[in-house]
């Protein structure tokens, strides 16, 4: 087995083992939240009667130890139960509500990634001219300015004060087909329907870029950050000492190598973009996975609670996979050592 797919192997083992990690912790968290779901689902006014036969129905009134092992059986076979909140399977609402927030994070995270590290590139390209200070200051104002107050601002300025983008729901066109990724520009892209196309995507353009403004803020900070550091490294003097152009030194020598750090933190910044996602939806009234996890909770609904963090459990994991490969890629270093 190669350095690669040893690597790639042992990051797959390791992750199984933490989603095994976070049903119980799913579990454990869902049934410790102060209040009883059957009354909270059936209201003050039922008769004792019929709370017991929901907990009953729900299982609740079995051992904590069966009820985990009843819940990952029906988990495992893609059966999260029935959502108190909506009367409907939890896999239909997840069904209905994860591809709006995927498209969402998956746009806010490219954004992310390469504005971040061009920002990142340009504020080091100038280092110690105004353009840098500029850039540095504004990328410490992205840090510490939360998601929902860049999602306020957006929405005042491009969707009231200058009317130039849509600030609410994720089309305005009537969709009659039936959706095949329940993402809505890529259904519109495999069905060659530009306009609804464009028109997703215009809708997505503000809620996408105050979700992404955070992070791409930070990474723009890390990139600088790392650059700099690595100007003065002994083979960047040395390439410099020799003749070769600042920007193939820039491009071809010392990015690789700085971005390292900007692509590791991105695993964590997909945590943190589902996270913030919840407000940014509510803002742009978007038919996301987030805002209705956030609704479970308050519904105290154990079994949609349950599967909205089991689901960014799972794709946290995914994306950190995911960077830990692409990062061994990037630096041959990491798999080699991971292999001995």
């Amino acid at each position: 087995m190669g350095s690669s797919s040893f690597f790639a192997f042992k990051r797959v083992l390791w992750s199984l083992a933490a989603l095994v990690g976070l049903s119980l912790l799913i579990f454990t968290l869902s049934r410790i939240i102060p209040g009883d779901p059957a009354r909270m689902a059936l209201g003050p006014r039922a008769t004792e009667e019929a709370v017991q036969e929901l907990r009953h129905e729900l299982r609740l009134d079995r051992p904590l130890p069966l009820q985990y092992v009843s819940w990952l059986a029906s988990v495992l076979k893609g059966d999260f139960g029935l959502s108190l909140m909506t009367m409907r399977s939890v896999t239909q609402d997840i069904k209905i509500f994860l591809p709006a927030t995927l498209e969402l994070v998956l746009i806010a995270a490219l954004i992310q990634l390469i504005f971040g590290i061009l920002l990142g590139v340009l504020s080091t390209s100038c280092q110690g001219t105004w353009l840098d200070y500029l850039l540095r200051i504004t990328a410490y104002l992205g840090v510490v300015t939360p998601s929902f107050v860049f999602a306020i601002l957006f929405m005042l300025l491009f969707g009231f004060l200058f009317p130039v983008l849509p600030v609410m729901g994720r089309t305005s066109v009537l969709l009659q087909l039936p959706p095949i990724t329940g993402m809505l520009i890529a259904d519109s892209l495999l069905r060659g329907d530009f306009s609804t196309m464009w028109n997703a995507f215009t809708h997505l353009i503000l809620p996408a870029t105050a979700l992404a403004m955070n992070g791409m803020s930070q990474l723009a900070r890390i990139t600088r950050s790392a650059m700099v550091d690595n100007l003065g490294k002994d083979y960047i003097v040395m390439e410099a000492a020799q003749g070769i152009s600042r920007k193939k030194i820039f491009f071809h020598y010392l990015l690789r190598p700085s971005i390292i750090p900007a692509v590791s933190v991105m695993a964590l910044q997909v945590g943190s973009l589902f996270g913030n996602a919840f407000l940014v939806e509510s803002i742009f009234n978007w038919p996301g996975l987030s805002r209705y996890g956030v609704q479970a909770m308050l519904f105290k609904d154990l079994n949609a609670v349950s599967a909205v963090v089991c689901i960014i459990g799972c794709v946290f994991i995914i994306a950190n996979i995911v960077v830990d490969i692409l990062v061994a890629v990037i630096d041959p270093r990491i798999r080699l050592k991971a292999g001995e």
